[in-house]
This record gives C-alpha cells, sequence and structure tokens, in this order.
C-alpha cells in the first residue's frame, strides 16, 4: 500500500507529464502522504521509470537530473515521514555502459565479460538495455551491486520492469527469467528487506518461477490512459479478464503456495481513484476498481496527486473495512463471469467474501447463488461497502447495480442448530447469557440473563425434535426444559419444569440476522424475549414478535 508517480507522468493533462515529479513534488506528496493515507496503511513512496540519468563509475544506475539531490536525499524525507521507498529498474545492462566496459564492482570482471553474445535485447524495450548472459562469471555479481547500491540509498522495494515471458513479448523474443531469479538472489544478500515486483503484463505460463523469485508481478497492462485522464473505465474493466487466470495462483491460498514468502501477489497496477474526472472514470467505476483490488489482495498504489485528493476519492481508499479485506490475504475467485460477474473468497471463519459487478453499460441484476460459494440454505448478507446488513436470505442474494457498478458482501451461511450443548446471548446485552437462576434443579427455577461466566447453568442443550424445533434443557438437569410459564401468551415468564413434551416446552428456531429467534408452539406470534431490553438479572420472557434487539439470540 502506498503511493506511485507514474500516471501522472504519462499524463498530458495540464502541469503533469514526465518532469512533474521533481524534488519539490517529492517532499509535497510525501507530506501529503503522511496527512491523508499514511494512518490507513499506505507507507510505500514509489519512484518509476525517470528517475535514472547515467551510470557510475562500475556500471550502476545513478539518478539525472531531475533528482540532482540523490536519492538518499529523498529516501531521508520519505523516510523521515514514516514511509518506504521504491525505484524502478530494468533487467539486462544498458548498452551505454557495454560501450564504455567499466568494471564490475567487487570483482576482476569488466561488463563486456558478461553480456550475451551474439549481442541480443535484454528486455523489452528493445536494444536500450542488452542480455546479460548469467552462466558468465561476474554477472551475478554486478546484480548484487546494482541491488547494494539501491539498498545502501535506503531502498526498500524494487519494480522490474519490461519483463519478458511478458510486457507485451513472447519468450522467442529474450528470456528474462534468469534476471528475475539473480535479482532476487541478490536482494536476499544486500542486508535490507526489500520488496520485489516484476511488470508487466507477466506471462503466466511460468507462474511457478515468478512465484519463487518475487513478491508480487504485474498481471496487465498499464492501466494508464497516456492522455487527457489518469485511466479510463476499458484499462480498469481489462483486470477482470486478466485477474481470472492469475486469482488461483495468489495470496494466502493460492496453488503452489510453499515459498518462505508464500504464492506471491497479483498486481493490478495503480489505483487512479483519488482525483474526481482526473481519473477518467464515473463515481461508481473509481469504486468497482477499489472493489476489484481489494477483494483481489492487490497492492493499493495510489496513482493520484495526493495534495488534489476530492473527497469521494478519499472516502474510497480509506474504507478501513475494504482495505481490511485486501490485507487479510484471501484473493477472491471468479464464480460467475459475464457482464454480470460474481468473485467470492472463503474468509476461514465461515464466511465469504463475495464482489459483485455490472461491467455491462445499463442497470442489470447480479444473483449470487449461494450453491456457487459451495454451501447451501441460509445465510446473513452483509453490504460491506455500505455497513448495511440485508438479513438472512435464501438460497440465493439478487443485487441491482446500475452500469459499471459494483459491491462487496460479506455472506455468512446460517444453518440449523445443531444438537448438542449451546450458549444464548441477547443481542440486547452481548457480554450476558441466558441464565437458569442460580442453578436450580426443581420445577418453577425463574430463567433469566446473567453475566457470561462459565456456569453449568449457562449451558444448554439443545435437540432437534422435528424441523428445527428445539426441546431446550439445562446441561446440568436434563429432566427439565425451557417452558412459557403456564402456557401463557405475551408478557408470560420462562422457568424450568419437568419436560413433558408439551408445545410451551417447544421452540421454533428461525434464522435472523445476528442470531436466531425462538418462538414457543403454544404461542407463536411471540418470541423468546429479555424483559424490556434489560442487562444482567432481567428475566426472560415471551413477547409479540417484533424484530427487537432483545428478541435475537446469538447460539455459540
Amino acid at each position: 500500500m502506498g503511493w506511485s508517480n507514474w500516471s501522472l507522468q504519462t499524463t498530458t493533462i495540464s502541469g503533469y507529464g514526465i518532469n512533474w515529479p521533481d524534488q519539490y513534488q517529492m517532499q509535497v506528496q510525501s507530506a501529503q502522504l503522511k496527512a491523508t493515507l499514511q494512518p490507513y496503511g499506505y507507507n510505500y513512496f514509489n519512484l518509476d521509470s525517470g528517475w535514472a540519468g547515467g551510470f557510475d563509475g562500475y556500471g550502476r544506475p545513478i539518478p539525472g537530473s531531475l533528482y540532482s539531490n540523490g536519492i538518499p536525499w529523498i529516501a531521508n524525507i520519505v523516510h523521515g515521514n514514516g514511509q518506504k521507498l521504491g525505484i524502478y529498474w530494468i533487467p539486462g545492462v544498458g548498452t551505454d555502459v557495454y560501450n564504455a566496459n567499466p568494471p564490475i564492482y567487487g570483482t576482476s570482471y569488466h561488463v563486456d565479460d558478461i553480456v550475451a553474445q551474439p549481442l541480443q535485447t535484454g528486455d523489452a524495450f528493445g536494444s536500450w538495455h542488452l542480455k546479460i548472459d548469467f552462466t558468465k562469471p561476474g554477472a551475478q555479481a554486478y546484480i548484487n551491486s546494482v541491488v547494494n547500491q539501491f539498498a545502501s540509498w535506503g531502498v526498500d522495494f524494487l519494480k522490474l520492469d519490461g519483463v519478458v515471458p511478458g510486457s507485451d513479448q513472447s519468450l522467442s523474443y529474450c528470456d528474462d527469467r534468469p534476471d528475475v531469479q539473480a535479482y532476487w538472489t541478490a536482494i536476499q544478500q544486500c542486508g535490507r528487506p526489500m520488496w520485489l515486483t516484476i511488470s508487466w503484463n507477466i506471462s503466466d505460463a511460468y507462474i511457478p518461477t515468478w512465484q519463487q523469485y518475487s513478491n508480487a508481478r504485474r498481471i496487465d497492462d498499464d492501466v494508464e490512459a497516456y492522455g487527457s485522464t489518469l485511466t479510463n473505465w476499458s484499462a480498469v474493466s481489462k483486470r477482470f479478464g486478466d485477474s481470472y487466470n492469475w486469482a488461483p495462483w495468489a495470496g494466502n491460498n493460492g496453488y503452489n503456495n510453499n515459498y518462505p514468502h508464500g504464492s506471491g501477489w497479483n498486481d493490478l497496477d495503480s489505483l487512479d481513484i483519488g482525483n474526481g474526472s482526473m481519473d477518467g472514470l464515473t463515481n461508481d467505476e473509481r469504486r468497482t476498481a477499489m472493489s476489484l483490488w481489494c477483494i483481489e489482495c492487490a497492492p493499493l498504489y495510489v496513482g493520484d496527486d495526493l495534495y488534489h485528493m476530492d473527497a469521494y476519492g478519499t472516502s474510497l481508499l480509506t474504507n478501513t473495512a475494504m482495505i481490511a479485506i485486501d490485507q487479510a490475504g484471501n484473493v477472491a475467485t471468479q464464480k460467475v463471469g459475464g457482464n454480470q460477474q460474481v468473485w467470492s473468497a472463503p474468509n476461514g471463519d465461515g464466511s465469504y467474501t463475495v464482489g459483485v459487478f455490472n461491467l455491462a453499460s445499463s442497470t442489470a441484476n447480479v444473483t449470487v447463488n449461494f450453491s456457487s460459494l459451495g454451501f447451501s440454505g441460509n445465510a446473513d448478507v452483509y453490504d460491506v461497502w455500505y455497513s448495511s446488513d440485508k438479513g438472512v436470505v435464501s438460497t440465493k442474494y439478487v443485487q441491482p447495480l446500475t452500469a459499471h457498478a459494483s459491491t462487496v458482501f460479506k455472506i455468512t451461511p446460517v444453518g440449523p442448530i445443531s444438537n448438542g450443548l449451546h450458549t444464548l446471548t441477547p443481542q440486547c446485552a452481548p457480554s450476558t447469557r441466558m441464565d437458569a437462576a442460580g442453578g436450580g434443579t426443581g420445577n418453577g427455577t425463574n430463567v433469566d440473563i446473567w453475566t457470561a461466566n462459565s456456569g453449568t447453568n449457562q449451558s444448554w442443550k439443545f435437540t432437534d425434535i422435528t424441523g428445527s424445533v428445539y426441546k431446550i434443557q439445562p446441561s446440568y438437569a436434563l429432566g427439565l426444559a425451557l417452558e412459557v410459564v403456564n402456557s401463557g401468551g405475551s408478557g408470560a415468564r420462562c422457568d424450568l419444569w419437568a419436560d413433558t413434551g408439551a408445545s410451551n416446552q417447544r421452540w421454533a428456531a428461525t434464522a435472523v440476522t445476528g442470531g436466531y429467534t425462538f418462538a414457543p408452539q403454544n404461542s407463536t406470534t411471540t418470541r423468546l424475549d429479555v424483559a424490556g431490553g434489560g442487562g444482567t438479572g432481567s428475566n426472560v420472557d415471551i413477547w409479540t414478535a417484533n424484530g427487537a434487539s432483545n428478541q435475537t439470540w446469538a447460539v455459540n
């Protein structure tokens, strides 16, 4: 999570361009990052292409006139603001370096000794950089010297761009797999933790190599519009197709997840949603971008001018619930494709994160069939973006969405209560439990709520008699059952009585948001209720069903 300058370098918007991120802007943007997004976890400050301006006496890149004070000067500012510094580089060795043939630092070799012969292009950018032959002595030492230089400057993140196969080129063009391995090896010896992202549009035919030798991989072409806006809908929507192939290989549950650094992460490029109309997206499209990036657990690198963030974009980027989904590492995979898409990921606690997207140009319904998530029956549906509980629904949930809109749900299956011991917690008083007063063992023992403890008088045995109609008994006295006193109606108190199988001792459970309600079979229009919605010591009675929190019980 953090910021990158490339989107602002590529745009033709007045005031921006390739030389916009100068030393003054580095100070401004770092300060703005600290003030706005950093409290929410955005702490990387990444310099993209354009920082280098030549090479030193050992053939290592050095900054150009844009950063005349040097990269360590920027690093001091960035680190002083509590951020981490990222930098950009490409595979191979510069043609100008090859022509100069400097010595390789710390060795008896020169650059000419490590360049592949006959000369070959070293990356997707053509003859600017030449191919290194990593079977030659001194080749790894050269890469080590470059990475060590970055580390000495205070670099914490390296983007290696133009990597082939990928970057819109096939393996027949050139092969940078040895370069990626060499940079990964160099990072391990440099003495400074450093994240490695490889770019761009990396080929998914070689996923195990990218997993082994990088932390993240750019799986798509540039998100930038290279024109009068930072990005556009066409560039953003392309990420859905790219993510389809890559999602199963990323995150906590990704295939081939056997490396110390895991299976790696899919980078969807900069997130340009913070500058309003300058972004080139509608508000719905901006939300959709954030939704996709977050459910894919993609790095969140904002590409906007942080000094001119609008309120809506800021609200998207600082939504803590969505950031938590991104950082949880449970990468969503596609369940339904086409124009009305459904993506989901299990959260590890029985719930699912589900993203729904309308990629069409007109309003449409998006249907989440629970069977596609791997379960059937009822589920509680909670809209993460809008902090809105949609309630417990059966089999599926249908969400209408305007063109290019989306939302993200947390969907939690709600099944029948299992036979066995449970506690009952009233939603109105979550620190209490339903309680057999004093642990009484005789007929007429009062039932109330009391501060949660480990007592057996707060443990209740559920037995499904028929179709989610339960007998509820105190665990310590199984000859008794929870009943409505004298088979009364609304306002009647509950107590314990010898189990007779009568209708006032049988309770129909219905799943609702946050738990269950219980209707006594002698009075089906009422519900098990905490009298007056009170706290510890309040009686348990029955009352006309009203959906209030004192009639909703969590069963654990």
